[in-house]
């Protein structure tokens, strides 16, 4: 949700509970006031991740509200994101845009990569797994579960979880996608 209200909207919050119901993973943008302003609705929420904007190096963007006490802190690319336009706004076809609306939707992004990759990790190996590792596995469609996965992914940047996909392959040594779903699953098992 690239969007946030002061207030929260009646018609939305309704279909946030809904979608958390059905385990459906729901990011929504921080907001762009930096110091000037709390973190917006519905962002605020528990039942939705919250995602400020970082530079290209992890460093928060002037625009993130300050970070929390006990909520997420979760930041990413969100500055100077080269985007594509309507060739009738920009003859060029692409513009820099900023914002934790941009991050969000590149949050987003990384979530469907990591559940396309379970789920296909799964369907390779079904013969081996348990019923239980299935159903934690199940955990990485919810908000929580993808807090997790975040969270393997982050490396702490001044006050804020800075999300790099790349680390958690890092932390692997080699790649090996057996032991990021390894390492995925028992986060799974320890937390949610």
């Amino acid at each position: 949700m690239s969007f946030g209200f002061d207030e929260s909207v009646s018609n939305i919050e309704k279909a946030i509970y809904y979608a958390k119901q059905n385990d459906t993973i729901l990011l929504a943008a921080a907001s762009n006031e930096g110091g000037n302003a709390d973190v917006s609705w519905p962002a605020r929420m528990d039942e939705v991740i919250c995602i400020s904007a970082s530079d290209g190096l992890g460093n928060k963007a002037k625009f993130t509200p300050d970070s929390r006490r006990n909520k997420d802190n979760f930041i990413i690319l969100g500055e100077d994101v080269m985007s594509s336009w309507p060739m009738h706004l920009n003859k060029m076809h692409e513009v820099r845009k900023s914002g934790t609306s941009c991050a969000t939707p590149i949050t987003a992004g990384i979530a469907a990569i990591v559940l396309e990759l379970a789920g296909s990790y799964l369907h390779r190996n079904c013969d081996s797994f348990t019923s239980d590792a299935v159903e934690h596995f199940r955990k990485l469609r919810t908000v929580a579960g993808m807090r997790e996965v975040f969270d393997l992914m982050a490396g702490e940047r001044d006050t804020y979880d800075y999300i790099r996909p790349w680390g958690l392959l890092r932390a692997t040594k080699g790649y090996k996608m057996d032991s990021v779903m390894d390492m995925i699953l028992q986060r799974l098992r320890d937390r949610t």
